[in-house]
């Protein structure tokens, strides 16, 4: 098909403007995150830990979640424990990481009620309580627990998801937890999916690395 030069030159620049990363959204600034975290991870000096640290950062930044936290499985001892946080305040960090939980913990609903919104991600109601006695340390802004939900969009501080990843098996080798959002609303639905995604690379690097001590 043949087209004239003033043509070419019309469709070379509509191209141009349809894709260059001048006119940017919201979506763009996410990818570019993703294409820094990945070439960090790329690095020969990242560890398991730094890589974690890394994704929480990534989280907190491109997300509107005040509080993000990394579990991982313990090779010693089949515990789950925090191993990267980003947003809590400094004595809710440290209760935070004093947290052990087993593998039946994790699915306990009797303790850790929650509403499975997909194969990968649970979200946890402040009306259920879903902690155990004494965690309550564990949440930055504790006094606000009680908080009544005044929209069925509101984000409570009780309110928490968390994000799963699964090895090559299906076993639970950790998950993401998320909490407060700066708008005070309920997350949206893309931000689940993209977080899903972090998740199982995570999952896919830690596998990689296992033989290093978490």
């Amino acid at each position: 098909m043949n087209s004239s030069p003033e043509r070419s030159a019309e469709l070379a620049k509509m191209v141009r403007e349809r894709y260059s990363r001048i006119v940017r959204d919201e979506s763009d600034a996410i990818i570019d995150g993703f294409e820094q975290f990945l070439l960090f991870t790329m690095t020969p000096r990242a560890s398991i830990h730094m890589i974690l640290d890394e994704a929480t950062r990534l989280i907190h930044r491109n997300f509107e979640f005040q509080y993000v936290g990394i579990a991982m499985r313990e090779k010693a001892n089949g515990l789950y424990r925090y191993i990267a946080t980003t947003g809590l305040t400094k004595s809710a960090d440290m209760s935070y990481r004093e947290i052990r939980y087993t593998y039946s913990d994790l699915f306990d609903g009797s303790t850790f009620p929650s509403v499975k919104v997909s194969n990968f991600t649970h979200f946890y109601l402040a009306e259920d309580a879903p902690f155990k006695p004494g965690e309550e340390k564990s949440y930055s802004r504790p006094n606000l627990l009680t908080a009544s939900r005044n929209a069925v969009d509101e984000m409570l501080e009780g309110d928490y998801i968390d994000v799963f990843m699964y090895g090559h098996l299906r076993e639970v080798v950790g998950f993401i937890e998320l909490g407060g959002t700066r708008s005070g609303k309920l997350p949206e639905k893309i931000a689940i999916r993209w977080i899903e995604l972090i998740a199982s690379m995570i999952a896919a690097m830690a596998l990689q690395k296992e033989s290093e001590k978490l």
